[in-house]
């Protein structure tokens, strides 16, 4: 007898656990997906909201097999030079070399930790174009666990030397 009290007893409540996390999750539901108050405006996302925003960056870093590539998303007119500064875990990450892919040269400088500026000297007058890559970095990895590299005060220089800050986009490589 007290085996059936204690099934009937364990039922209801399994029971009602059930309806009360529906009941959560209908209004989790109705308050995120159906409500379009303001607070829920500001709190979900959808993928078409989340592609609008995704383009606001000039430059961007890019995993490509096995190298990092820098890469404009707008068109850049008569640049002189562009700096800017990777910062990433110098303990694990470490850039081999960096190979600018258009009429330039590349210098790396690393005179603070987990901060690498690189400076690139474009020779003459340069446009970059949407999606073109600016160059290329053979990165090495000491152990195989997820990194950040981020890049932070970018900015470039045309050729009257006016200088144009960038907003940037950075990876997890």
């Amino acid at each position: 007898m007290d085996i059936f009290k204690k099934y009937k007893k364990h039922k209801k409540i399994s029971n009602f656990t059930i309806i009360a996390m529906s009941l959560v999750l209908a209004v989790a539901i109705n308050f995120f997906v159906i409500n379009s108050d303001w607070v829920t405006k500001n709190l979900k996302t959808s993928l078409l909201e989340a592609e609008i925003k995704q383009n606001s960056w000039d430059v961007f870093l890019e995993q490509s097999w096995e190298d990092i590539v820098l890469r404009s998303n707008n068109i850049i007119k008569n640049i002189s030079n562009l700096n800017l500064s990777l910062v990433y875990n110098p303990e694990n990450i470490e850039i081999l070399e960096i190979t600018p892919k258009l009429n330039s040269e590349t210098s790396s400088e690393s005179n603070t930790p987990w901060i690498n500026t690189v400076i690139i000297e474009f020779n003459g007058n340069n446009d970059i174009t949407s999606w073109e890559e600016i160059f290329r970095m053979k990165v090495s990895k000491k152990e195989d666990v997820t990194e950040n590299i981020n890049i932070v005060s970018a900015n470039f220089t045309d050729i009257s030397w006016e200088v144009y800050e960038l907003q940037t986009k950075w990876i997890t490589y």
